[in-house]
């Protein structure tokens, strides 16, 4: 974000051995091949969201060998559902491995990259909602 310090928190750090369990899942086949390596929440114009980085694990995906997620928070998933199911919007969920219209996979971004894209979506994103919010608030039902 252009200008803002960016509050970060930590949602929860995988430990080693949970690392080793996901891998051990992976190869009896119990699992699918990522394992989350971190997430943090963030929040900017009081909403807040999460960025998830996810390592590949059997092929390489990217020089990386991961790739990062934005996801809404859980105390927000009833707008996402609203805004994807009703609006036919991704709001606040971006997979860097798949993208948009821009494939940041295929670009070998670094993950460093890939966490500024997301959070650029996301501020793009919330100042979306907030602008809606916005024209609704001035919009009279004496109108209709």
């Amino acid at each position: 974000m252009i200008g803002e310090k960016k509050k970060e928190k930590l949602v929860y750090p995988p430990s080693e051995k949970e690392i080793r369990r996901r891998l051990e899942e992976i190869e009896r086949g119990e699992n699918l091949s990522f394992i989350e390596i971190w997430r943090k929440r963030y929040v900017y114009r009081d909403i807040p969201y999460e960025i998830a980085c996810v390592k590949h694990v059997g092929k390489k995906w990217n020089k990386a060998g991961m790739h990062c997620v934005l996801e809404p928070t859980e105390e927000w998933e009833d707008v996402w559902q609203t805004l994807l199911l009703k609006g036919g919007m991704r709001w606040l969920w971006v997979d860097t491995l798949y993208g948009e219209e821009k494939r940041p996979v295929e670009k070998d971004w670094t993950v460093e990259q890939m966490v500024d894209y997301l959070h650029e979506t996301a501020k793009r994103n919330i100042d979306f909602l907030w602008e809606l919010a916005e024209k609704l608030k001035r919009f009279s039902p004496s109108r209709l």
